[in-house]
């Protein structure tokens, strides 16, 4: 027809069901949905209608339209014909004809009238609501608008009279909408940035004089009564109240003389506000943090005991008014290594006998602290330090839990390690804490990649069932659908009535998507958006009033704050793990449990058995050794010493060979030797100890350069004495004339050379001693160096440190070292 902008088939969610129906959008702005194949009205939608809001996933077929009274599902079966329809649905609201009503809805009705009627006050967003996807609701924790509170809104000129009608306007607002009022003492500081000549004295003025009872001596004679409601006054005294007794709102009054002022008008116009019986509220909605100050803490009932007599027979239980000591923090324990600092969630658990439900208040406690340094509208500017601290810390707090359970050594282990994760975030999720965002932390670090039971099959096999239906309950906080409405609504319901800590992604989010709207635009105030960013900061208000009563564990306080930072190598450990618990499926066989058995022992595949560091310790030596070099030495001096792999075996067999060479062969065929064994034992540690080796190390570029350097070091005093022996009796009969040293210089920067450890040991010295010298004569400088050394045989030296390794898989530094060290042989001999 040629009135219909689209029809087709489309799911419609019933009552109980989804059936498909005929669904047309009409060119007149009516959406009509029939029975399939008949002409049977079930449904009308008039998409001109301002209330009608339209929400979709980015990456869903799902379209949710919601009107006045109902809330429809569409189901589109592809993204593709989702789009077509949102374009028809677009098409159709952009041809909306305008509005004939000077009061345009999504903004305050100004009155054109002196007399104040509130007759036509409307409240109303213009714009349409599109959900985003959370994809990366982490990154929303931070609420950065990035904009100022003054881009996109008009900054034309007002007249004396506009002004006062947007003064009238926001006083109606505050009278007809509850929490309008900390809306605007919210938004104070961008309201004051609008060209309406808003200030507090202003905004109480209007307020009071709306306010006024006809018959008051100062009223115009010429106004027309005026009628206030109940609600209205109630509404009118809680910001007053807010303004006097509020800790975040209360310094909207002004300082000094312009406090003065307004604490003049409030006692003008509102006096009985200063007096809590006429204030129209309870002694119980005061704020906890006012009443805290007012309050003298009871002092605790005594403590009752119950002791056991150590009777083999029946026990008689004693009950006394004696409250026991409460256990001190016990202290680490003394055989604890500095090298081990990082331990895992169940170590630390362990070591301070604390169970998930009080690391989960731990945690509660130190994100209340981070929050409580955040001021309530800072959230409507740019991001603060304090900001990024929390998110910063929220990526920390999940990397360390995906690394707690990964680092674990068996399955079992592993599985533990989940269990008590879900442990804490279901203590969190309880009345008593109602920490989201430890919660969100929680399910989001099992939820990540490399903790997918696809990943951890054996792993996720061994959590109890549960567990599993604990998580299973706690996922459905975390749904993407519908942008997280059941954590939104959870957090709002909770955040009313006890302590809670909200995850700050959905606040974010919600902030994030009022970031383009106008406030101030047409002449009008869109005090829809005041409403919404407020009721999204609501929860943040209420957690900033509420405190939490428990005691803080210095250790454990301590331990949060140093959390590390995101480590790397996780998905290199999880694909490791992934091939070895892959393995459980195909090599486990049937057995019949007899009597007397033990557990079942696993292959050394299926844990760190054949490791020579853990991977937890490689980790913690990332942390307390900060150079590569230096890890990877500690590596090789462990892996020298273990038979867990075959590398020992090799260097064994290259001791024994080059012992029997020093006596039996020339100079060249030991170096020979050297060469090539190195090669082959570099080949074995990649082999068997490359995932180790990359844990330890870290993400370092330039790995095989120190491999092939730490070999060197680590192998070669054991045989060094002999084979520089043997290379300086061969070049005996050559010398090369030096100066005398001065007998004054007791210290020589090259006398560890007269004896060297290794070739490398010898290059790094030349190349620290170059590293000092002038960059432009270094070279001349070393050499006069070099003539006032002891060296006994400097070219015995020179084919010591070159023949006995391969020059080309050395670092730049050693090879430019030797180069120089060769060139001024050679002037030298000259």
């Amino acid at each position: 027809m040629a009135t219909e902008a689209k029809r087709g088939i489309v799911g419609v969610r019933g009552t109980w069901m989804w059936r498909d129906r005929d669904v047309v959008i009409s060119k007149t702005g009516d959406l009509f949905v029939y029975r399939k194949g008949t002409s049977t009205l079930k449904l009308k939608i008039h998409l001109w209608d301002p209330a009608v809001q339209i929400t979709f996933h980015a990456d869903d077929t799902l379209l949710q339209i919601k009107t006045r009274s109902d809330d429809v599902l569409f189901d589109c079966k592809e993204t593709s014909h989702r789009d077509a329809w949102l374009a028809a649905i677009y098409t159709v609201q952009a041809a909306a004809p305008p509005v004939r009503s000077s009061s345009a809805p999504g903004v305050v009705a100004l009155d054109d009238s002196d007399d104040s009627d509130d007759g036509d006050f409307e409240i109303y967003a213009d714009e349409t609501e599109t959900l985003a996807a959370f994809q990366n609701v982490r990154r929303s924790i931070t609420c950065d608008l990035g904009v100022d509170a003054s881009d996109g809104n008009d900054t034309a000129t007002l007249n004396e009279a506009e002004k006062a009608k947007h003064w009238n306007a926001l006083a109606a607002f505050i009278e007809h909408v509850d929490g309008a009022g900390r809306s605007v003492l919210l938004h104070w500081d961008v309201l004051l940035t609008l060209p309406v000549g808003l200030s507090m004295a202003n905004l109480l003025t209007a307020l009071g004089e709306r306010n006024r009872p006809a018959t008051s001596p100062t009223a115009a004679p010429q106004a027309r009564p005026r009628k206030t409601s109940a609600s209205q006054k109630t509404l009118v005294t809680a910001f007053v109240r807010d303004l006097l007794f509020h800790p975040t709102y209360g310094h909207r009054l002004g300082k000094d003389a312009t406090m003065a002022a307004n604490v003049h008008l409030i006692d003008k116009y509102f006096p009985h506000c200063r007096l809590r019986r006429f204030s129209n509220l309870d002694d119980k909605d005061l704020p906890v943090v006012v009443a805290a100050h007012q309050l003298v803490e009871p002092s605790p009932p005594p403590t009752i005991s119950v002791r056991l007599m150590p009777q083999r027979g029946n026990r008689h239980i004693l009950l006394s008014d004696k409250a026991i000591a409460p256990a001190s923090t016990p202290p680490p324990p003394r055989g604890s290594s500095p090298l081990a600092t990082l331990q895992t969630l169940r170590s630390v658990l362990e070591n301070h006998r604390l169970t998930p439900e009080a690391f989960a208040e731990q945690c509660t406690l130190f994100h209340r602290s981070q929050l409580g340094k955040v001021p309530l509208p800072t959230f409507l500017g740019p991001a603060t330090d304090e900001q990024k601290a929390i998110s910063d810390h929220f990526n920390k707090l999940t990397a360390y839990l995906v690394w707690s359970v990964i680092a674990e050594e068996s399955p079992l282990e592993r599985a533990q390690a989940i269990e008590t994760i879900t442990a804490i975030a279901v203590a969190a999720n309880g009345h008593d804490l109602n920490n989201f965002h430890l919660v969100m932390a929680s399910i989001g670090c099992l939820g990540d990649t490399p903790l997918m039971p696809s990943r951890l099959p054996a792993t996720w096999k061994r959590v109890r069932a549960k567990c599993k239906a604990q998580l299973f309950e706690l996922r459905s906080l975390c749904d993407h659908n519908g942008g997280f409405e059941t954590l939104r609504k959870k957090q709002l319901l909770m955040s009313g009535t006890a302590a809670t800590l909200p995850f700050l992604g959905v606040v974010g989010a919600a902030l994030e998507r009022l970031r383009t709207t106008p406030l101030f635009t047409g002449g009008r105030i869109d005090v829809e958006k005041l409403t919404r960013q407020y009721d999204a900061l609501c929860v943040v208000e209420n957690a900033l009033e509420r405190s939490y009563v428990f005691e803080p564990h210095a250790s454990i306080q301590a331990f949060l704050q140093g959390l590390p930072p995101p480590m790397d190598g996780l998905q290199s450990r999880s694909l490791a793990l992934q091939s070895i618990e892959a393995s459980y499926g195909s090599t486990s066989t049937f057995r019949v449990a007899s009597f007397g058995d033990g557990p079942p022992r696993w292959s050394s595949t299926s844990s760190e058995a054949s490791r020579v560091v853990p991977f937890k310790y490689a980790c913690a030596l990332q942390r307390t050794v900060p150079d590569a070099k230096d890890r990877l030495a500690l590596y090789m001096e462990l892996l020298l010493v273990s038979d867990k792999t075959p590398v020992l075996k090799l260097v064994q067999s290259l001791l024994r060979d080059v012992h029997e060479s020093l006596f039996r062969t020339s100079t060249q065929a030991t170096c020979d030797l050297l060469v090539a064994r190195w090669d082959g034992l570099v080949t074995a540690m990649v082999t068997y100890c490359l995932p180790e080796i990359v844990d330890v190390v870290g993400p370092d570029g330039a790995l095989e350069p120190l491999l092939y350097e730490s070999v060197i070091r680590a192998v070669f005093p054991a045989f060094a004495r002999g084979v520089y022996c043997k290379v300086v009796a061969e070049h005996t009969t050559t010398s090369i004339e030096r100066r005398m040293r001065d007998p004054s210089i007791q210290l020589h920067p090259l006398d560890a050379l007269v004896a060297p450890t290794s070739p490398i040991h010898a290059l790094q010295l030349i190349a620290d001693v170059l590293a000092t010298l002038p960059t432009a004569a270094a070279e001349y400088e070393f050499q006069k160096v070099l003539h006032t050394s002891r060296v006994p045989n400097p070219r015995a030296l020179r084919v010591f440190m070159a023949a006995s390794l391969d020059p080309t898989k050395l670092r730049d530094t050693l090879r430019h070292a030797l180069a120089v060290y060769t060139r001024c042989i050679v002037d030298l001999a000259e």
